[in-house]
């Protein structure tokens, strides 16, 4: 080979080199950006998913079931779920405590029926008790005097009843604030009524209401496609079987010399499948 001019020829050769590494130090970051991308696209749409689209057909039908294509939840919504969750629990064990000690048989009110009863009992076997061993006219002296005292203890209550107009400070504390925060039931677009403190949306309860929505969603979807993949199964189940039926039924044809003609086409799947 002729080389008129070696040095001219390698000096070529490096200035080639260096513009090459030139354009692809200025396509670095274009290259990058975009394998960066593709990774993003990638990771979002194909590693977060639980399940896949899958579809299942029928046999010798246009008939079809699809998955729900359903992304995993995020770590943040689990870590979400999981403290609204302790949340809901622990108010549903308040609440269960509550009802037990209003239901508890030792409480105040019942004890205090309990020595009621129990007091109203042994005062009148005392009443009935006392007049054994007497006489008619002593009976009925004891009888009046019973009365008197009955009579007494009635005045006695009637003294201590209170008035008409008077009024427990506790009830009127409990209706100054029902004014205050309730309204009118009847009119609710009224400037003074006010929403109850329970009945009112914010941002943290319909935070957490869409955090038990997106946690329906995904138990749904994951219900119904675990359905349909146990459906895939069964047909794929089935299909086996058919072909080995088949399989034994070409080996009776061959002996006997004869074709079936309405098993051909079978097991075709449909077009688009």
């Amino acid at each position: 080979e002729l080389a008129l001019d070696q040095e001219y020829i390698s000096f070529l050769a490096k200035d080639m080199m260096k513009q090459i590494e030139g354009v692809n130090f200025e396509l670095a970051w274009t290259v990058e950006f975009h394998e960066r991308g593709m990774q993003k696209l990638r990771d979002y749409y194909l590693n977060r998913l639980d399940f896949e689209r899958i579809e299942v057909l029928g046999f010798r039908s246009p008939h079809r079931v699809a998955t729900f294509r359903t992304p995993s939840m995020s770590q943040e919504l689990q870590k979400s779920l999981a403290r609204l969750h302790e949340l809901i629990f622990s108010a549903d064990r308040e609440s269960d405590d509550e009802e037990g000690l209003g239901d508890d048989p030792g409480s105040p009110g019942g004890r205090s029926m309990m020595r009621f009863d129990g007091e109203g009992g042994d005062g009148q076997n005392a009443l009935a008790n006392s007049g054994e061993g007497l006489t008619g006219a002593q009976q009925r002296e004891l009888r009046r005097q019973h009365r008197q005292e009955r009579k007494q203890e009635m005045v006695d209550l009637e003294k201590s009843k209170p008035s008409d107009a008077y009024e427990d400070p506790q009830d009127l504390e409990a209706i100054a604030h029902a004014e205050a925060t309730l309204g009118s039931f009847m009119l609710k677009t009224s400037a003074k009524y006010q929403v109850p403190e329970s009945q009112r949306m914010n941002a943290e309860k319909k935070r957490r209401q869409m955090f038990l929505l997106e946690e329906s969603m995904h138990a749904i979807k994951t219900e119904f496609n675990h359905r349909v993949l146990a459906l895939r199964d069964f047909r794929q189940q089935v299909r086996a079987e058919v072909e080995r039926d088949l399989a034994a039924l070409q080996e009776i044809d061959q002996q006997l010399g004869k074709k079936t003609e309405w098993v051909v086409g079978l097991l075709d799947d449909p077009e688009g499948a």
